[in-house]
């Protein structure tokens, strides 16, 4: 009998510990951030993303082509 009784405790602690780590949890993850701006920046932060790849992408070839074009004439 007494064996089971400290269990039982032991059992209802632990239980107890998980409950208050869960709750502090949530508590944190609310207030992390704004939940329309963080999901309003995920849809359009991707395409921005790749707009500036490719828009970067574009000069450095523009830029390396005038370069060789102006060397191929003998201006630099």
């Amino acid at each position: 009998m007494n064996y089971f009784k400290s269990t039982v405790k032991i059992i209802l602690v632990l239980f107890s510990i998980i409950v208050v780590l869960l709750l502090l949890s949530l508590l944190k993850v609310n207030k992390r951030n704004e939940h329309f701006t963080s999901g309003f920046r995920e849809m359009y932060r991707p395409h921005i993303r790749n707009v500036r790849l490719i828009s970067d992408n574009y000069y450095d070839k523009l830029k390396t082509n005038t370069k060789l074009f102006f060397r191929k004439i003998g201006l630099i």
